[in-house]
């Protein structure tokens, strides 16, 4: 009895949950409308961050920890990462990243690419 009270609360619980979310949206949508009807953007940005949960201009921007974040510090992690990812990668003996590639197609000509010179670029744009 104690498990089928317990469930008729969480349904209950979860009812009332989605009846205050419904209506939230709802005044928010209203709110919106309303503001919107009178040239009111203070009121339509409020009703904005109330949605969003922030209270002020200000409280919306997350604080940044400038000893953290600087360009040595990001430079630093960009180099390391690489040979930190590569240590993690097993070697097996006799085996090739060639191994894993399907087979190649004879009729490819992507093999090698042959110098194009501006002049051709210039007179291909320009033939668009």
């Amino acid at each position: 009895s104690a498990h089928l009270a317990w469930d008729e609360y969480r349904k209950q619980r979860n009812k009332t949950t989605l009846l205050t979310k419904a209506n939230k949206r709802e005044d928010l949508v209203n709110d919106l409308k309303t503001g919107g009807a009178k040239d009111d953007l203070k009121g339509v940005w409020g009703s904005i961050r109330l949605a969003a949960n922030t209270s002020s201009r200000t409280g919306a921007r997350p604080k940044i920890d400038e000893d953290k974040i600087n360009a040595e510090n990001l430079n630093n992690h960009f180099c390391e990462i690489g040979p930190k990812l590569n240590a993690k990668v097993p070697i097996y003996n006799n085996i090739s990243y060639r191994d894993f590639l399907p087979p190649r197609n004879e009729n490819c000509k992507l093999d090698s690419f042959n110098e194009v010179s501006s002049e051709t670029v210039k007179s291909y744009i320009i033939s668009l």
